[in-house]
């Protein structure tokens, strides 16, 4: 993927200036920027050069889910994340919008109004093929081409992405696959590694013990993990540096701990990497979490998680 540069127009629905004129806009949350959310970006791009218009796409500061309640959501993608993937994907212009409880109140037509015709100049709507917005998310495409034909604005709707592959490619799927410890398959319709991370804290140290030294990670609270066990993954640390990696998420019952944890033991790795971040790209799963009759037994295992990470299939 090749990096763009982003300009970034942070902004909120009381905002009254105009920002930016003549834009073909999407709207969504986008989280994880799966296939089909890069099929859409295309899309717009493509239109934008064919149609004379800049494009830009509108996303949110934080999920709507959470902002409502529902603290127990999950994201994909971090706020950070998802800002870094859409550039790397080519984004030039992304609206950046902080999300209440008053624009969850708004109408889609008011949305419209109020945010994409008022502050970003948009001349074409393009909507995703199962995309809805607004207050019960009740905007439809025959609602907004009536807008349309009375506020001057084009619209346009994505055609379901279909690549041969009989896979519908959304978030909800790949949170299903996640929770199946089905890394291989949500990869598959991320287009990406799934990534985790965070900082390296201080943990107990009884990888170290075992002549397996790891590192503990931090990660945000608001980041869904895949189900507990263990997994490959190419470490990426703070300097760039990437290592194969075998990842330990959930509990050691091995030594009665039963706390979720991410323990990373970076192959060929010497040094310190706490205080520092960490970025896991996970490949794959190796097996389930076990609890070892001695920790001898535990090793003799890692040590099995280490060849099989370190080959080719990973």
């Amino acid at each position: 993927m090749l990096r763009h540069t982003m300009n970034i127009h942070n902004i909120n629905i009381d905002s009254d200036l105009s920002i930016i004129n003549r834009t073909i806009v999407t709207v969504g949350m986008f989280d994880g920027i799966h296939i089909g959310h890069q099929y859409l970006l295309r899309m717009v791009e493509k239109e934008g050069v064919n149609l004379g218009l800049r494009p830009l796409v509108l996303t949110f500061d934080r999920h709507p889910r959470r902002v409502l309640g529902d603290n127990g959501f999950k994201m994909l993608t971090t706020a950070d994340e998802r800002l870094g993937l859409l550039e790397e994907y080519g984004v030039e212009e992304l609206a950046l919008l902080h999300f209440t409880p008053e624009v969850a109140r708004l109408t889609a037509c008011e949305f419209v109004e109020q945010v994409l015709l008022r502050q970003l100049g948009m001349e074409v709507l393009v909507l995703g093929y199962d995309n809805r917005f607004g207050n019960k998310e009740a905007g439809d495409f025959e609602q907004l081409s009536q807008l349309g034909r009375e506020r001057g604005f084009g619209i346009m709707q994505q055609e379901e992405l279909n690549r041969g592959d009989g896979v519908m490619y959304s978030s909800t799927r790949i949170r299903e696959s996640l929770a199946m410890g089905d890394i291989e398959g949500a990869n598959y319709m991320l287009g990406h590694r799934y990534t985790i991370g965070g900082m390296v804290v201080r943990g107990r140290g009884e990888g170290r013990k075992l002549g397996v030294p790891t590192a503990n990670i931090a990660c945000p609270d608001e980041k869904l993990l895949p189900s507990d066990g263990v997994y490959c993954a190419l470490a990426t640390t703070a300097s760039g540096e990437e290592y194969r990696t075998v990842v330990n998420i959930g509990g050691q019952p091995t030594f009665g701990l039963e706390g979720r944890t991410i323990e990373a033991h970076l192959i060929g790795f010497h040094g310190d990497l706490y205080g520092t971040t960490l970025k896991l790209g996970l490949t794959g799963r190796l097996r389930d979490i076990h609890r070892y009759d001695n920790p001898e037994r535990l090793a003799d295992r890692i040590a099995l998680d280490i060849r099989l990470a370190s080959s080719s299939r990973y």
